[in-house]
């Protein structure tokens, strides 16, 4: 799939996300509930929340400028995880 749909994609989930998290290095998810919120916050992951906007920058900033090679972006609920954007 094409990188731009991929971030059309990653556009839709945060429309329902609970916050977006980063392990500083090349994981980026969206928490789709509260289960996965909590766990990247009681884990010390880098989290942000906002309006879909506002996060949809953030994974950008993160995707385009923050992580190595490797990156990729998934979205986990429930502890089931939905690639967005492959590595």
């Amino acid at each position: 799939m094409k990188k731009l749909k991929r971030w059309a994609l990653v556009q839709q989930y945060l429309e329902s996300a609970k916050c977006v998290a980063f392990d500083d290095c090349h994981k980026i998810y969206l928490a789709m509930d509260d289960e996965e919120l909590n766990y990247f916050r009681a884990n010390g992951w880098t989290t942000a929340t906002g309006s879909a906007p506002e996060l949809l920058e953030q994974v950008r900033d993160w995707y385009d400028v923050e992580s190595c090679g490797l990156r990729f972006v998934s979205a986990v609920e429930s502890g089931r995880f939905t690639t967005l954007i492959e590595q």
